[in-house]
């Protein structure tokens, strides 16, 4: 019979064994995050592709009640699309909040290892990125979208059911639009997390 093996006291063959679970870590959790990446900027292409079909639909029926399917197609994808930025930016907060600082710690670093996941949000332009995309995000899950049902309002006539559909869309379309102005926001919390 084997004996199981005894853990090391060496202290250098620790370090390097847990060195490797922080690198393993890292890796999986940055594939995930490229991996949500990926699905989070195909909702865009989704939606903007859904915003099409709807308008084709539209102008072949010849009827404006079909605008109606817009804010509900907007208002799925754009939560999925939420969610998703939502787990990318954890991941990134996760790096450099947790792993960078006991990576840098095992190697005795200077500075933090996945430097990067920091440096690359710095400046001027990253501020400005920031809110340039949430206006896009605001523009292609909300603005658009309610501009359909302004289109079905001023276009007319529409039964009353209908029209307290519309009412509905527009107020799940400002819920939307105000979690995605939170998640903006809040992403300066993720930022600020503490590293214990």
């Amino acid at each position: 019979m084997t004996q199981p093996e005894l853990p090391s006291t060496d202290p250098n063959l620790a370090a390097e064994r847990e060195l490797k679970l922080v690198l393993t870590e890292y890796d999986h959790v940055k594939s995930e995050q490229r991996s949500r990446i990926q699905h989070r900027d195909g909702l865009v292409y989704t939606t903007i592709a859904a915003m099409g079909a709807v308008l084709a639909a539209t102008i072949s029926q010849h009827s404006v009640a079909v605008l109606l399917l817009l804010p509900p197609v907007s208002i799925v994808l754009g939560w999925k699309y939420l969610a998703n930025d939502a787990k990318i930016g954890s991941a990134n907060s996760y790096v450099r909040h947790r792993l960078s600082p006991r990576a840098t710690e095992i190697t005795g670093s200077t500075g933090p290892v996945f430097g990067w996941e920091t440096y690359q949000r710095t400046g001027f332009f990253y501020q400005a990125r920031r809110f340039v995309q949430v206006a896009i995000d605001l523009l292609t899950f909300c603005v658009l979208p309610c501009a359909a049902l302004i289109g079905f309002w001023v276009v007319g006539p529409y039964p009353p059911g209908l029209l307290v559909v519309s009412v509905a869309e527009v107020i799940l379309l400002g819920g939307l639009g105000w979690m995605m102005v939170l998640a903006s926001l809040s992403r300066d919390e993720l930022r600020r997390m503490p590293t214990d």
